[in-house]
């Protein structure tokens, strides 16, 4: 096995639809995001959490969380 590239993180993102759309409200998505270096897996409901689960990852990589936006 090759050992972590390191100058890049590597994560999979999964999301899903748990209700969806109806005339009176919408969908409602779930996901989760795993680093797959640590096997570290977080659950989601939104994609700002989805970016505060990389970022930290982002930041041991030099990423300047100040100065950059991460949005998505």
């Amino acid at each position: 096995m090759n050992p972590p590239d390191p100058i890049s993180q590597s994560f999979i993102i999964k999301i899903w639809i748990e209700d969806f759309a109806t005339d009176s409200q919408s969908a409602v998505w779930r996901g989760h995001i795993t680093h797959v270096p640590s096997g570290i897996r977080k659950y989601v409901q939104d994609m700002s959490q989805i970016a505060r689960a990389i970022t930290p990852h982002l930041i041991e990589l030099g990423v300047d969380d100040d100065n950059e936006t991460i949005t998505f």
